[in-house]
């Protein structure tokens, strides 16, 4: 956590200032657009925070005990995370991720019905695009490795679209 050591480390030129942009819910916010999932959408549309909506969505955790956690698990469909994935980086027991993880993609329908379309159409087709068109050929998914490829897959549509919104 030394992001602020960095920043004091960069001095502008005189007449210039240096601007620093968390755009880490730009990835969550193409998912949203791209899935059209009405609940995802929903939460965005009232400015809430998306990672207190989970965690109140999934444990009714008004405190936000939980947002570590629901934090985790709103990436995983971002990056093509597992239960596995989301136990190691938030130390709750396999079990306990895999039951948050299923809670969240009923919670979050959309994302799901969005998912299942896209793998099929990647299967069908053998590419990916974010919302402005812009492609991914993924060869991959025709080989073993198809199940890295189906995560590449998940992944390029959103993180692409973030990227041709930057």
């Amino acid at each position: 956590r030394r992001t602020n050591d960095f920043r004091r480390a960069i001095i502008p030129p005189e007449g210039y200032v240096v601007a620093a942009f968390d755009n880490s819910q730009i990835d969550l916010r193409s998912l949203a657009h791209i899935s059209k999932c009405p609940v995802l959408n929903d939460i965005f549309d009232r400015n809430e925070d998306i990672h207190a909506a989970t965690s109140m969505l999934i444990y009714g955790d008004i405190e936000g005990t939980h947002r570590f956690e629901a934090k985790a698990a709103n990436f995983m469909p971002v990056y093509g995370g597992t239960y596995i994935g989301l136990s190691r980086r938030t130390g709750l027991t396999e079990e306990r991720a895999e039951e948050f993880l299923e809670k969240w993609y009923l919670k979050y329908y959309g994302v799901t019905a969005w998912l299942e379309r896209l793998k099929a159409q990647a299967l069908k087709d053998g590419f990916v695009e974010t919302a402005y068109g812009r492609r991914l050929h993924i060869p991959e998914l025709y080989t073993r490795t198809q199940s890295h490829a189906l995560r590449i897959a998940q992944n390029m549509p959103i993180q692409g679209t973030s990227g041709d919104v930057m």
